[in-house]
């Protein structure tokens, strides 16, 4: 029987998205190979890291050096701060040399990174190029990173378009698979009230935009990682949330074994 392929897409979460590097750890222990990788935001940077050759077990201690936080250092709801986009690609570069990836063709396993184009309001996926490029554009959130100018277009994060992307891998894969943080509530958030209030109505749009895309473009299976966003904006606690990710996907392996007729 032919081996079926399969596409993973992370979704975003901010510095949560260490969560991930659980799920990637459950799939390098089942040995399930993935055809193609994609994510947006926060899972840009880990499929990114991912694609370009560290294994989870050196995410993980990239994530335990704080590496992470300096990358993805963004809570609105702690403090307001302008962040550097030289300083965040000068990061994301030094990271990648140690792998020697520079472009999307020096990647391990094809990728995919989401991003939203703001002149035309419309998500892209971007697969060449400068990898350190496109994953700024992932995790550009303005007024906190500003938009990142690839080949003459205005690219923030994929989040404001897409959740998973699923139309994008449908062509060359037999099953694909996303994983999401939960998205509480915002007024359970710390923070000023006008934060809440911002961050309550994209959270709002996000959520309309979230059923439209399940609904229209389905993944096969939809591990969402739940977990206090107070907690996931937390920088602490980088082995917890591994394990909380790592657990929620073990409770999955059984339908995405069948899936791929590994049953």
């Amino acid at each position: 029987m032919k081996k079926k392929k399969l596409a993973l897409s992370l979704s975003g979460g901010g510095i949560g998205a260490m969560a991930y590097i659980g799920l990637l750890k459950v799939f390098e222990e089942e040995n399930i190979e993935i055809n193609e990788i994609g994510g947006l935001s926060g899972g840009a940077l880990v499929a990114g890291l991912y694609s370009a050759g560290f294994s989870t077990l050196e995410l993980e201690e990239l994530a335990s050096e704080h590496i992470f936080r300096e990358i993805i250092n963004i809570n609105p709801f702690r403090r307001f701060e302008i962040l550097s986009q030289d300083k965040i690609f000068n990061k994301l570069t030094e990271i990648l040399e140690r792998k020697k990836v520079s472009t999307f063709a020096d990647c391990k396993i094809p990728l995919r990174i989401f991003v939203t184009n703001t002149q035309t309001l419309e998500d892209e996926s971007l697969t060449e190029g400068v990898l350190a490029d496109s994953i700024l554009a992932s995790l550009a959130m303005p007024p906190l990173i500003s938009p990142k100018v690839i080949n003459g277009n205005y690219y923030i994060d994929g989040g404001f378009s897409l959740v998973y992307g699923a139309k994008y891998f449908r062509k060359n894969n037999d099953v694909v698979i996303g994983s999401a943080l939960y998205r509480a509530k915002m007024d359970s958030l710390p923070g000023t009230q006008t934060m809440k209030d911002l961050m309550s109505g994209l959270f709002i749009s996000y959520k309309t935009m979230e059923k439209l895309e399940k609904l229209l473009y389905p993944v096969d299976v939809d591990i969402l990682i739940k977990k206090e966003n107070a907690e996931l904006l937390d920088h602490s606690n980088v082995s917890e949330k591994i394990k909380f990710g790592y657990d929620v996907t073990k409770s999955h392996m059984f339908k995405i074994n069948k899936l791929l007729g590994r049953n």
